[in-house]
């Protein structure tokens, strides 16, 4: 786990596993020691041990009901697929593109909840998910495949490459 203010500072992405590591944190079970020792990625594990150990965890089952079912996720890329096999979701949803802007959705992506306002050109790669964009004025805003783009505000003269 790593902000991107920890990144746009230098700082490397931490992966965590929601099970493994952070929920097996609070195993009432488990030792320090056995903890630690499951995963080179000890340093995030010590401070997760100080911090969530001792938290009551409380488990519910869900059930699955109309067609409903469970699937483990475990990267962007996968969440992005899912949403566009799976779901069958199209590749625009709840978005303007009003007269002037252009917008290209490149096939297995999304762009949803999002407004494109002026002369903006977008241009959206392969396996890639744009969610909140309001982009307006003229320029042009490529995101790269396999990206997750959320909030992205750009206003006036714009020209954005490579946004990860």
């Amino acid at each position: 786990m790593c902000t991107y203010y920890g990144v746009d500072n230098g700082g490397s992405p931490l992966q965590l596993s929601l099970f493994l590591d952070i929920i097996a944190s609070t195993a009432s079970d488990a030792t320090e020691e056995e903890y630690l020792a499951s995963t080179a990625n000890v340093p995030a594990r010590k401070v997760l041990w100080k911090h969530m150990r001792g938290l009551p965890l409380h488990a519910v089952v869900a059930t699955a009901q109309g067609g409903a079912r469970y699937s483990y996720l475990s990267s962007a890329k996968e969440y992005i697929s899912s949403l566009s096999r799976e779901v069958r979701l199209p590749n625009t949803l709840n978005t303007a593109i009003r007269q002037g802007a252009k917008a290209n959705v490149e096939k297995g992506s999304i762009l949803e909840d999002s407004a494109l306002l002026g002369t903006v050109s977008l241009s959206v790669g392969s396996g890639s998910l744009v969610s909140g964009l309001h982009a307006a004025g003229s320029g042009t805003i490529e995101i790269p495949s396999g990206s997750i783009s959320s909030s992205l505000i750009a206003i006036s003269l714009v020209i954005y490459t490579s946004l990860t």
